[in-house]
């Protein structure tokens, strides 16, 4: 599998169990990959996470060889009261 935003690519160089799911946190402040109980955020070598851009639209790029999925979300990194 493989992840990317704006053409910048983070491959997944190991696979992911049947009825197992992998969790990537992109925070700055506490990136993890965790699968199962298991942080595998070492597994992704030295993996710079692209910022996603405010009130820009940006390209999301997923692949996967397999039968599971993939799900996606985001979560602000602040949030304004107006």
């Amino acid at each position: 599998a493989s992840v990317g935003l704006n053409g910048k690519n983070i491959s997944i160089p190991f696979s992911i169990p049947d009825g197992q799911k992998l969790v990537i946190n992109t925070a700055p402040t506490a990136q993890t990959a965790e699968l199962g109980s298991t942080n595998k955020i070492t597994s992704l070598g030295s993996a710079a996470f692209t910022p996603l851009p405010a009130n820009v639209t940006s390209n999301l790029t997923l692949t996967a060889t397999g039968t599971g999925t993939i799900e996606v979300s985001f979560t602000p990194l602040y949030y304004r009261a107006w």
